[in-house]
């Protein structure tokens, strides 16, 4: 080798070895903190989520303590009730995760015997409804939902509080417990006990092409929302939780559509990121676009107004016109559940036309899939609800 050639590369070497070795000194030696206590928001702090608004995914953080057993920084979890598993023989092709609180009894039987006893009705479509609860420190109120479960074998609990700041928690579960306990399925819903469903409307959401896109959560896509900062508020986010004045676009969590993989998906990034108490924010947005996935709109099939589906169940004409939402908010009446899902199975019976108009606005005169009704007048309703409800 000439002299000029063997230099060059000596030389070469030599920034190499330094590089390496300056990596290994300054890099290797910092640690990012370990969550040592999960309930405490200072020491999750000590992991700010810098780069949440980046387009590019930022680097995954190790950390030593999580393991696949681990639920997000959850080392030691598990479940303090367990539902039953989808069939191995796979009949069930659509998964129904609902948020819950300990003591809504009535709001989960109202769903049993409503539209999640909707296989009844539909000669393609099997469901699973799952309760994801939290633990409850009252032993007579835990007593109740241990015989619930015994009875229904339908709950899911996991070993941690149910508090606000605890909800991703429950949600990372659900997802979690999908991806062990049913992974044949072919389609997971995630929703709130408070959400009333309109089986067939679900059903042709089911059919659509966007429905069958892998790595895609459907949703209605909350943009540009602002990030409360007022002391003393209830969703009050510190900025070394959260940075920016907007969350990044995440799903709302009174109804969201997914599949198996996608759940897998944002479980396992849970991993790698920081703990953040708003679940909707941190799963469907963060964790959702860490892994890849995808938000497809599907707002039209949501109603915001607040007396809509009541309007349209208790409509005293029995115009022969259907709700065209397939979700919106009963605010825990389970006698509103009831009503809506029998005017659901009378307007199949008697083929009601499309649709039943409870706002002022054009908009209202579209059905789930943007198509125009043509109907004209209707009652209008008293609000609009912007921000999502938690359970």
């Amino acid at each position: 080798i000439p002299m000029a050639l063997r230099a060059k590369l000596k030389r070469n070497a030599s920034i190499l070895c330094l590089v390496v070795f300056t990596y290994i000194v300054v890099f290797k030696a910092v640690h990012l903190p370990a969550v040592i206590d999960q309930t405490d928001s200072v020491l999750r702090g000590l992991n700010p989520q810098r780069c949440v608004h980046d387009p590019v995914p930022c680097p995954r953080i190790v950390y030593p303590e999580r393991d696949n057993e681990s639920l997000i920084d959850l080392k030691n979890f598990s479940y303090v009730l367990d539902a039953k598993p989808c069939s191995e023989s796979g009949e069930e092709n659509l998964l129904v995760l609902v948020h819950s609180a300990a003591d809504h009894f009535a709001q989960r039987d109202s769903i049993r015997t409503s539209w999640g006893a909707g296989s009844g009705w539909l000669k393609n479509l099997t469901i699973k409804v799952v309760f994801l609860l939290a633990r409850t420190p009252e032993e007579s109120l835990q007593d109740l939902i241990a015989h619930e479960n015994r009875r229904h074998g339908d709950t899911v609990q996991g070993d941690f509080v149910d508090s606000y700041h605890n909800l991703t928690y429950k949600h990372v579960m659900g997802l979690r417990w999908a991806v062990d306990r049913c992974a044949s399925v072919d389609h997971v819903l995630k929703m709130d006990d408070d959400i009333f469903v309109h089986l067939f409307r679900l059903s042709e959401i089911l059919g659509s092409a966007a429905a069958m896109k892998p790595r895609t959560i459907l949703c209605y896509v909350q943009k540009q929302m602002p990030v409360s900062r007022s002391e003393g508020g209830k969703w009050r986010v510190r900025e070394s939780d959260y940075p920016g004045s907007f969350f990044e676009d995440y799903c709302s969590g009174w109804a969201y559509i997914t599949d198996v993989g996608s759940a897998r998906a944002v479980v396992a990034e849970s991993r790698f990121r920081p703990y953040f108490w708003v679940d909707d924010v941190h799963v469907t947005g963060t964790l959702a676009r860490m892994a890849g996935l995808t938000l497809a709109k599907m707002n039209r099939a949501f109603t915001t107004e607040a007396d809509s589906l009541s309007l349209w169940s208790q409509d005293s004409q029995r115009r022969r016109l259907d709700w065209r939402f397939a979700f919106g908010p009963t605010w825990g009446d389970v006698d509103l559940v009831s009503r809506a899902h029998r005017k659901v199975l009378w307007c199949r019976r008697n083929a009601c036309a499309c649709c039943f108009r409870a706002s002022s606005g054009g908009d209202a005169e579209k059905d789930v899939f943007g198509r125009r009704s043509g109907v004209k007048g209707a009652a209008a309703g008293r609000a609009v609800v912007r921000r999502v409800s938690r359970r």
